[in-house]
């Protein structure tokens, strides 16, 4: 059988795979790009300047991500059936002018996100260490109270299956140097306070390992399960209003309102003309050679950021048979 190896455009893909199936004498075994000989890679040419794609795939995210987040903040209602909208030089040219505050205001939703995913973080942690604690809450003495040079305080669960009676009574004749208080019961588990005389730790250890005995530690906490709960709550509160300040800044900036519209417009423009590159075919080098233009001005005008002129703009639609259309903006 021989071998045969296809290169075609991406968004082909399904396409071409359709088609050699159909003709049914092809078996396609294996469809990506991690396996192309060195035969076919000497054939094909890199689509421009791939460091530059990159680039602009970072920064069309990071604007995706910001109008993404600002969206639940946008009070104008949407349309059921809304037009794309056209090519405008003069918002073209006001997003380029205006580059430096919008890209100032993803910086600071960049900050806003990050201090919310840490108070989002600390929020769980918290919830986590009361949900943990809270069978403890009856209770009565600190979790952090220490054994002493003749007594040992310990803090533990065994399986709800377990008969409390039977285990209180074999510690009282086999050590009677020790105390047993159940501290809480649920469906799974008891929960144990035992003190008992260093003296018959041997015989203690023996009898709780035959009840499935689980020794539990309160790590970092100091004071009763009570007041750790307390603590953890008034953390959850300040959370929750520290949140409620930052959604309250972010509905109230009227910069930030302004930046949503401004960065919306910015990112829904340059992935459009990308993608009417991409389904015509055409690599940046195509436009450069149509247009007039170099390629680096071209993989340029496609990047986030950069500030084309608008002769060169022009001559980059041109490259692509596309033309500006002027339309008053609606006053609504």
């Amino acid at each position: 059988m021989d071998k045969i190896s296809v290169i075609g455009l991406y968004y082909d893909k399904e396409q071409i795979i359709d088609s050699l199936i159909k003709m049914g004498v092809v078996q396609v075994v294996d469809i990506g790009q991690d396996n192309m000989s060195e035969e076919l890679e000497r054939l094909v040419t890199p689509d421009g300047d791939e460091d530059a794609v990159t680039t602009l795939e970072s920064e069309m995210s990071r604007v995706k991500s910001a109008i993404d987040y600002l969206s639940k903040y946008n009070t104008q209602k949407k349309k059921l059936f809304e037009p794309k909208r056209a090519v405008d030089p003069a918002l073209l040219n006001k997003i380029i002018n205006r580059q430096d505050r919008l890209w100032h205001v993803i910086d600071q939703m960049d900050e806003y996100d990050e201090k919310l995913s840490s108070l989002k973080a600390e929020e769980n942690r918290q919830q986590n260490l009361i949900a943990s604690i809270e069978p403890w809450r009856p209770l009565t003495i600190p979790v952090n109270t220490s054994s002493t040079r003749s007594t040992t305080v310990v803090f533990a669960t065994v399986p709800a299956v377990v008969d409390l009676g039977e285990l209180e009574e074999n510690l009282k004749v086999q050590a009677p140097e020790s105390y047993l208080e159940v501290v809480n019961r649920d469906k799974d588990q008891s929960y144990l306070l035992l003190v008992y005389h260093n003296s018959v730790e041997e015989t203690v250890s023996g009898i709780l390992n035959k009840y499935g005995f689980n020794r539990v530690y309160f790590k970092d906490l100091k004071g009763t399960v009570e007041e750790n709960i307390k603590k953890s709550s008034k953390i959850l509160d300040d959370i929750e209003k520290q949140k409620e300040e930052i959604n309250k800044r972010l509905e109230n900036d009227i910069e930030l309102k302004k930046a949503y519209d401004s960065s919306q417009r910015e990112y829904e423009v340059l992935k459009q003309l990308v993608k009417i590159r991409k389904e015509m075919g055409l690599t940046q080098s195509d436009v450069a050679r149509k247009s007039g233009l170099t390629q680096q001005m071209v993989s340029r005008i496609e990047t986030v950021g950069n500030s084309p002129t608008l002769r060169s703009f022009i001559k980059y639609l041109d490259g692509l048979g596309l033309e500006i259309k002027l339309e008053r903006k609606n006053s609504k």
